[in-house]
């Protein structure tokens, strides 16, 4: 999949990813580094796809 139109405001990749994840900034959910964690309950975007099939 390709977005064609998303703002990343961390250059880092797992704060990235937590971003697309949450739909939030990183650092609201404290992944600021390449350490971080999100609860799975907050992982919203995956589980939208899910639910579309």
């Amino acid at each position: 999949m390709t977005f064609t139109n998303i703002f990343i405001t961390n250059p880092i990749c797992t704060p990235s990813r937590a971003t697309i994840l949450t739909g939030q900034y990183s650092q609201t959910k404290g992944v600021l580094d390449l350490r971080g964690k999100i609860a799975i309950s907050q992982q919203h975007l995956p589980r939208l796809m899910k639910e579309a099939g």
